[in-house]
């Protein structure tokens, strides 16, 4: 994702925060903030747009699970899509190039995090291959009602060896790989 995208990434995401509980973020954040998120997360992990022309369809993101060093192999993903383009294979597309470039890292799984119900993104998140593993029960208060969030992981790597490769952050990847991958992707 370039910086001047941002803007654009941003208003995908102010309608999940204002007319769902899809996200728990209650406010929109300023474009300073939103920008210093973006950052942040992607000096680690990718931050991956999907443009239609000069549109932004949607995004994908994985950040760090926990802080602690012992965590390190496990993030978290989001995915946001613009409305025009739903059901349109692009998150599917963005969830291939993000897990292909986790896999670069060394990434042995990734947890989705679903406020129930959501039919819809269990669908896809399922279909992407994570499985349903915990539910935590009104975890979340937003729009006057308490809410579920269901826990999906998707293995990556299997890590069977008790010395697993250190993760690679995405700044450090090689550019022609990375590159190649987002080609291939079109992303």
């Amino acid at each position: 994702m370039k910086l001047e995208d941002t803007p654009e990434v941003l208003e995908i995401y102010k309608p999940y925060i204002l007319s769902s509980a899809t996200t728990f973020e209650l406010e929109v954040p300023d474009i300073e903030q939103f920008a210093l998120r973006v950052q942040k997360y992607s000096q680690q992990f990718p931050w991956l747009v999907a443009k239609d022309g000069d549109t932004i369809a949607g995004y994908a993101y994985a950040w760090t699970y926990r802080e602690r060093a012992a965590y390190q192999w496990i993030v978290e993903t989001s995915i946001y899509i613009n409305k025009n383009y739903k059901k349109k294979g692009i998150g599917s597309t963005l969830y291939e190039v993000l897990f292909e470039i986790l896999k670069l890292q060394q990434v042995h799984k990734a947890y989705a995090l679903i406020t129930l119900p959501n039919a819809a993104s269990v669908g896809f998140h399922e279909k992407q291959g994570f499985r349903h593993f915990a539910t935590f029960e009104k975890v979340g208060h937003k729009h006057g009602a308490w809410h579920d969030v269901g826990w999906w992981e998707k293995t990556l790597i299997e890590q069977t060896d008790t010395s697993p490769l250190p993760i690679i952050p995405f700044k450090e990847l090689d550019a022609t790989t990375v590159n190649t991958l987002l080609s291939k992707y079109a992303i």
